[in-house]
């Protein structure tokens, strides 16, 4: 898709005001010193009509400009895969919960990593991102690793990883974590203590 040069204002900008300066110019004398010589002048006062024209047109042609590329094309085939065909004793040995738990995880934490897309790209899912976390704490992988079966970079990995990790302590800690206290804490220190 095309952009705009914000350069072409400029030059435009310059080129009618060179054009009003020579009409100046025609009209009351001379009001254009030597030492503001420019392009424009050269333009206007020794080149030919043709050889004018064909500048005019060759400035109005790159007046839009094609984009690069700026994002690296990545898949996340592998994932899209794993989600619909691998059965439940694999899915465990890839993300060392169940499916049913992987849900349960992600129905707590769902609207804690949900991020909206954008007119450059779309989001990634909440389920991506909580598998790639998990994926990360079930495997000796390496985020390149990770980034290269999930579809994303490396970067984003680690950034994603940190965000899930932060949504779970933030969501579930108070519900499944709980430190003793009083007459329990006394028991388990005698317990202790015993051996």
């Amino acid at each position: 898709m095309a952009s705009f040069d914000p350069d072409f204002n400029k030059y435009l900008w310059l080129f009618f005001q060179q054009i009003k300066a020579k009409r100046q110019a025609n009209t009351h004398g001379s009001i254009i010193s030597k030492s503001n010589t420019n392009f424009f002048d050269i333009l206007f006062g020794k080149l030919a009509k043709k050889r004018r024209v064909k500048y005019i047109s060759t400035l109005l042609a790159y007046q839009y400009r094609e984009r690069g590329m700026w994002m690296r094309p990545r898949t996340d085939a592998w994932f899209v895969m794993v989600d619909k065909s691998l059965d439940d004793q694999t899915w465990y040995a890839n993300f060392r919960v169940s499916r049913h738990t992987f849900q349960f995880i992600l129905d707590q934490i769902e609207d804690d990593i949900v991020h909206e897309n954008t007119r450059l790209r779309k989001a990634v899912s909440p389920k991506c991102r909580l598998a790639m976390a998990l994926y990360y704490l079930a495997s000796t992988a390496e985020y390149r690793t990770i980034a290269n079966l999930f579809g994303v970079s490396p970067s984003f990995v680690c950034i994603c990883v940190r965000e899930v990790f932060q949504a779970i302590i933030d969501n579930m800690k108070s519900s499944f974590v709980f430190l003793p206290k009083d007459e329990e804490l006394d028991a388990i220190v005698k317990v202790y203590k015993e051996r």
